[in-house]
């Protein structure tokens, strides 16, 4: 079946690269892409029903909002700064 899509300069671009050694395949690509990404929806969907997983977001979310974590960029920073003294 044919379909038509509509890539940006950088996804044609990745679709080009990544059918290249594929014999310029562009319809394997994006079929396995497809294939690929469908697999890890519904990997995400049975994590988020597992009740450790949820157990573990909720406790996450707890430490967030009592300011006990900090954001990627501010541990960054932190560790910089030791490291430059």
């Amino acid at each position: 079946m044919k379909c038509q899509v509509v890539l940006d300069d950088q996804s044609k671009a990745l679709l080009d690269e990544l059918a290249r050694p594929r014999g310029n395949n562009r319809s394997f690509v994006v079929r396995e892409a497809l294939r690929v990404y469908a697999a890890m929806e519904t990997y995400l969907d049975e994590l988020e029903r597992e009740p450790a997983f949820r157990k573990m977001m909720e406790s996450s979310a707890k430490d967030i909002r009592a300011e006990r974590l900090h954001a990627h960029a501010a541990a960054e920073r932190v560790v910089r700064r030791k490291r430059h003294k």
